[in-house]
């Protein structure tokens, strides 16, 4: 979803039922993993390129730390999810 927020803090109507949940709770839930996503950043840059199991260790840490996130502990209802399949980008 490409839509801003407006300057009030209110999202624009979405084009389907409970997407308006989903996009304060996408945001929240990006916000929230913020901090940690940038911290595994900075982390990846100091892996030694020819460390597998440095990779490696790196690779399942991200992994589990994403499994724990906010956007990955929603629970979004059938209908739901049917919708954002729906979504088509705009045409450039």
């Amino acid at each position: 979803m490409r839509r801003k927020e407006s300057a009030s803090g209110h999202f624009p109507s979405t084009s389907f039922e409970g997407g308006q949940e989903l996009a304060i709770n996408t945001q929240s839930g990006m916000q929230a993993f913020g901090q940690t996503f940038l911290d595994f950043g900075a982390r990846a840059s100091q892996i030694q390129g020819n460390d597998p199991a440095d990779q490696q260790k790196f690779l399942t840490d991200f992994q589990a730390a994403i499994g724990q996130s906010p956007i990955a502990q929603m629970q979004l209802s059938p209908e739901v999810q049917q919708a954002v399949r729906q979504i088509r980008p705009a045409s450039s």
